[in-house]
């Protein structure tokens, strides 16, 4: 990425793109092992990346291969470093996370969808001054539970994530009001953009900022047509003994995510790949009206 032009990274890997093709089954494991080396390449590398790498795996997407993301490659010291992480607490958290019983949060994930089944109302607030309202689609939610089944296939359900639990939902864009406040860092191109904040109205984001590194959140979500995008999906956390001192805690139970854009699996007809934003905003209280 030092030494690429953006034309030659936003291309497709001939190698990779062939793989994509022929591929069953994808498991991704992670890295770098030292992000630091990400901290000198400039932003717009990294996106022209992100797009090489969108072309080169879309066979896959496609052909709906089934996908597993086990990132035990990117818990280091060196990453935990860049991004301001105890390298000690993440790597445990991990570990306990992934000795957790599938079928536990399975049962968890189910209860959790019956209760939102429907146009429900929800409201999330936390001590951190989130205070966000939703309405839910009319669409079963998705368990990611760490196991692919032959059920989930037939319904195109083919990603998960070890290790596992969240439930992952559609919400009516319009419907999403409110103010965002995350404790939750976003790690971008060797760089933790921290505390970052959300106004959002009509499910469209209309401000926001960070503590620290706020103009790569801008970009960020420039690249994903801010502008145009609403908020489509939210995720809620399951997992009872992960905790919110990883790089990706949304799987650490009650830690709530949002994502611009329709949901990749449950409305994948209407997905603009181009938009590729989410994030976690911390462990929240969650009202549902009856």
């Amino acid at each position: 990425m030092h030494e690429l032009s953006t034309k030659w990274l936003s291309t497709a890997s001939p190698i990779e793109h062939a793989i994509a093709e022929a591929e069953t089954a994808h498991i991704y494991l992670g890295g770098p092992a030292d992000a630091r080396r990400m901290r000198d390449i400039p932003p717009e590398k990294f996106e022209a990346n992100s797009l090489g790498g969108d072309r080169q795996h879309e066979p896959r997407r496609k052909r709906r291969v089934r996908d597993i993301d086990l990132p035990i490659g990117r818990i280091t010291p060196e990453r935990a470093e860049t991004y301001g992480l105890d390298y000690a607490s993440w790597s445990r958290s991990y570990r306990d996370a992934l000795a957790v019983d599938l079928k536990e949060i399975q049962r968890r994930g189910i209860a959790l969808a019956r209760s939102l089944r429907g146009r429900k109302k929800v409201r999330l607030r936390s001590d951190a001054g989130t205070d966000l309202r939703f309405e839910m689609k009319a669409i079963p939610p998705i368990v990611s539970d760490g196991i692919i089944s032959a059920e989930d296939i037939r319904r195109g359900f083919v990603q998960t994530s070890l290790p596992a639990g969240r439930l992952e939902f559609s919400v009516r864009p319009e419907s999403v009001d409110g103010e965002i406040r995350s404790t939750d860092p976003i790690p971008f191109a060797g760089r933790a953009i921290v505390h970052p904040w959300f106004r959002i109205h009509s499910g469209k984001i209309v401000e926001s900022g960070a503590a620290e590194h706020q103009d790569l959140l801008h970009r960020i979500l420039k690249q994903s047509k801010v502008e145009s995008s609403r908020i489509g999906f939210m995720t809620i956390g399951l997992n009872p003994v992960a905790k919110p001192c990883m790089l990706d805690n949304s799987i650490v139970k009650d830690d709530v995510g949002f994502g611009l854009g329709p949901h990749p699996q449950l409305e994948r007809r209407a997905v603009d790949p181009e938009v590729s934003f989410d994030s976690t905003i911390g462990p929240v209280r969650m009202d549902i009206e009856r």
